[in-house]
Formats: C-alpha cells, structure tokens, sequence
C-alpha cells in the first residue's frame, strides 16, 4: 500500500493506493519474466480484484 499527497503543497486530499500483488526478494536478479510472483494473463483473459475502503468518524 502507497499513501501519498503532493509535496510541499496543501493538498486538500491524502491518496492511498492499495496495490495488488507482492515485490520482488532482495537478492533478485532476474528478469521480468522470472519473477516469482508475477500475474500473468493470456491473451483476452480478465483479471479482476476490488477492495473496500470504509472511513468512521
């Protein structure tokens, strides 16, 4: 998860982008392709995933 607003700005907003998927090993050294965690599609394939965000005061 990223949670981010402008630099050096009074943004009226903080943004928090939830992001599907995990990084690579520290000692990686491949290539794309090799990666271990990749999501790979064929052609025309559909992959979906949502999230929810509820915010209580």
């Amino acid at each position: 998860m990223g949670i981010w607003s402008l630099e050096k700005k009074r943004a009226p907003f903080v943004c928090i982008e939830l992001w599907y998927g995990r990084c690579d090993r520290e000692t990686f050294e491949g290539t794309l392709e090799e990666r271990e965690w990749g999501n790979k599609l064929k052609p025309q394939e559909v992959f979906e995933h949502s999230y929810e965000i509820k915010v209580e005061q």
